[in-house]
This record gives structure tokens, C-alpha cells and sequence, in this order.
């Protein structure tokens, strides 16, 4: 009786040993050599005595210049491991590197639940994935390129709204480009520069990445959204945008270019008849031009009269100052479109030598990217920009006085030395 208690116990003991010498989760990598921006394979196993519970958690290491990504759902089979009956799930990786030469992949955790058997209580997981190390090779003759990827081919296409040319100040173009490649991850592919011009502002919207996948393969989608803001009049251009693919099936790089895209911006109109400058209605103008034509006609007075309605006509038919008040008005009433359209006329008055401080520069760009960037605009208060604004006002008018105060202009009839006029 006691000879079979101890068998029974030893026996008992053997299992367990065998059962804690299986890893609860093992690195399979078919191949540890590829292309770069090339996908490379590679899956995990995870290992149970019983049934699986719940979904496993990945914490998937970060990897300058590599992109790492969980494919699909897990496979679930079993396997005999040390002479017992495991359950399995394969989880399959997908890695996409623009780094050369050799890069570690650094051992990253998993989280599973299993169960003894098929019923029973959830045991909660946690191991280790090893690490592993993998080699990127470069393409010959790729060396003058930045970014690369390899795949059999990919479509690249991009629409604008509206087209290109002439625009005014102020003007907005919204430009959509799209990738698209098979067996690759949309987030493998090139982000579009937003390098431009300095009379351009340029305000990229989130990418878009649609990957469609089918029994491990996919094929993976880019969508990049950029708003175009004409900031400046003149000749604007954005820089030509040139992609480029490795195909090794036939060893050869090819590209596509995206031309360079040029503006001929149009100055905002000054005359005082725009609406965006003038808030005479058309009824004043009839009634100052009236009594300049009367007063003109006054022939004992001519001269100073003239000058009377000439002095008028400048005080209340003042671009600057009517784009001014404008612009501080849509301030109060937080109206985000008619700020817009007032210090953009405004500024256009200023001269290219124009240099706004930094308080009012932070608040029209905030202001800017309200009504760019598909923010609505109800969302906007209109308080710094009509402080900073006020501050630029009392900066510009400080400035002038002490110009005044250091004015170089001799006096009018000097004294001479003799003390005679």
C-alpha cells in the first residue's frame, strides 16, 4: 500500500516537472532577413494545459523607424509537448522596418487566461516573448532615396479641391493623397511632407489607414488629408513629392512624382468699395460726395472747404482703420469667419515688412486653424485675439511717437549767430 502512494506521488511529481519545463509561450521566426520597408513574419505560440478564456494582450515593443503589428486572429489547434496534449493559439506579427543593417527586437510581455481543464476557474498568464534580431538590407542603388518600401507595385493618386492656379489672399485648397499596396500596412507607408512655402500655411489632417485583411494576406491604404492656407500674395510653390518602391521579383526601383504645385497669389483688394474694408453703406457716399459738390461751388471759400472734405473723406473712408474696427468687432461677437476675413485685409494693408509680436501671431493662428482644420467654429472665443490685437495697436502707436520724438528734421527759421532772424 505504501510502495503504491509513493509510485503515485512520484508519477504526480514527473508531471508537474514536465508541465513547468514547457514554455507558456515560444517565438517562432521563419525568416530573419529582409528588404527594407519589406514585411517580415513572425508568430508567437501560446501554450495551455486547458482551455483558453478571454483574448491574449501583446505589449508590443517600439522600435525606432519600425512598425510592428498583430495580423488577423489567432489559430487555435493542439500539440503534443513532452508526451502531453497542449492547446494552441499561433498569433501572427507582421514587421516593417526603415532602419539598414541589423535591428533587436527586445523581448515584450504577453497576457492570456487559461483554465486547468475545460471548465474550472481562470488562471491569469503573464510571460515573456524572447528577443530576437533581424537584418534589413538596403536595395542597391537605393542609397539616394529616403524612404522606401518593398512590394510588387502601388497606386498613388491625389485629388485637389479646388484645382491649382490663381487664387487671392486667403484662399484655401484642400489636397487628398492616397496609397495603396498589397501586402503591405497603410502605416507602413510614406507620409506626404508638409514642407512649403513661407506664404503658405499648411494644416495636415489625421491620417486615414484602412489594411484589409484575408487569411493572413492584406493589403494596406494611406489616405493623407492637407489644407492649404494662402497667406501671403506673390508666387507661392509647394515642392514636388516623389515616392519610391523596390519590386524584388524583377530588381528594380521605380518611382512616381507628385509635381511641384505653384500660386499666383492676388493681393486683397484696398479700395475702400470691398466690402471686407468699407462700412460706408452706398447711401453716405452719396451724402458726403453731395456736400463736397456743394461746398466746392462756394468759390469765396474754395480752398479750405476742399480741404474740410478731404480731411472727412480720409477720416470715415479709411481701409486700415474700417478692416480695424472690423476685425475687433467679429472679436467681441466670437465670430470666427468675419475675424478672419477682417485681419487678412488688415494685414494686407501692413507691408511686407510687417512683423506682428508673438502674442498676436499664437492667437491667429489658433483662429486659423479653427476654420481650416474642420473645428467648428461656435468652438472659437474671440477675447486673445482682441487683446493681442489691442496690445499690436498700442506697440505700433508706441513706436510711432518715439519716431516722432527722434525726428532728424532741423527747425524752421534757425537763429543765426548774430542773434537776426
Amino acid at each position: 500500500m505504501n510502495r503504491r502512494l509513493v509510485l503515485i506521488l512520484a508519477c504526480m511529481s514527473l508531471h508537474v516537472r514536465a508541465a513547468a519545463e514547457v514554455q507558456p509561450a515560444v517565438l517562432n521566426m521563419p525568416e530573419s532577413e529582409v528588404w527594407t520597408g519589406q514585411r517580415l513574419r513572425f508568430f508567437v505560440e501560446l501554450r495551455s494545459r486547458g482551455s483558453f478564456s478571454g483574448a491574449a494582450s501583446f505589449s508590443l515593443p517600439r522600435i525606432p523607424k519600425t512598425v510592428i503589428l498583430k495580423v488577423s486572429n489567432p489559430v487555435v489547434s493542439s500539440k503534443d509537448i513532452e508526451g502531453e496534449s497542449w492547446f494552441i493559439q499561433q498569433h501572427e506579427f507582421a514587421l516593417f522596418s526603415q532602419e539598414n543593417g541589423r535591428i533587436q527586437i527586445p523581448e515584450f510581455e504577453v497576457r492570456f487566461g487559461r483554465r486547468d481543464g475545460f471548465t474550472g476557474p481562470v488562471r491569469d498568464v503573464k510571460a515573456l516573448i524572447p528577443a530576437a534580431e533581424v537584418t534589413i538590407k538596403r536595395p542597391p542603388g537605393s542609397e539616394q532615396f529616403g524612404f522606401l518600401i518593398t512590394c510588387d507595385s502601388i497606386e498613388i493618386r491625389e485629388v485637389w479641391e479646388p484645382s491649382p492656379g490663381p487664387a487671392k489672399l486667403g484662399a484655401v485648397f484642400t489636397r487628398t493623397i492616397s496609397q495603396k499596396a498589397a501586402g503591405m500596412t497603410g502605416m507602413a507607408l510614406m507620409p506626404p511632407p508638409i514642407s512649403a512655402d513661407d506664404g503658405i500655411r499648411v494644416y495636415p489632417e489625421p491620417e486615414q489607414i484602412r489594411d484589409n485583411t484575408n487569411r493572413g494576406d492584406f493589403t494596406g491604404e494611406r489616405v493623407d488629408k492637407m489644407v492649404y492656407l494662402m497667406r501671403e500674395p506673390g508666387t507661392r510653390t509647394l515642392p514636388a513629392i516623389s515616392y519610391a518602391w523596390w519590386d524584388p521579383s524583377s530588381k528594380k526601383i521605380f518611382t512616381k512624382t507628385l509635381p511641384a504645385v505653384t500660386f499666383e497669389v492676388a493681393a486683397a483688394p484696398t479700395s475702400a468699395t470691398s466690402t471686407a474694408s468699407s462700412e460706408l453703406s452706398e447711401a453716405k457716399l452719396v451724402w458726403l460726395f453731395g456736400i463736397a459738390a456743394t461746398l466746392v461751388v462756394v468759390g469765396w471759400q474754395r480752398s479750405l472747404l476742399i480741404g474740410i472734405v478731404t480731411r472727412l473723406i480720409q477720416t470715415f473712408w479709411n481701409p486700415e482703420r474700417n478692416a480695424s474696427r472690423m476685425l475687433r468687432r467679429a472679436c467681441r461677437r466670437s465670430d470666427a469667419a468675419s475675424a478672419n476675413t477682417a485681419w487678412l485685409q488688415w494685414r494686407s494693408l501692413q507691408g511686407s515688412e510687417f512683423e506682428s509680436y508673438p502674442g498676436l501671431k499664437t492667437a491667429v493662428n489658433e483662429l486659423q486653424g479653427t476654420i481650416y482644420r474642420n473645428v467648428s467654429a461656435g468652438d472659437w472665443n474671440g477675447v486673445s485675439l482682441g487683446r493681442a490685437f489691442k496690445q499690436q495697436l498700442a506697440i505700433a502707436a508706441h513706436d510711432r511717437r518715439q519716431s516722432n520724438e527722434r525726428s532728424p528734421l532741423r527747425p524752421m527759421n534757425p537763429v543765426s549767430c548774430s542773434g537776426k532772424r
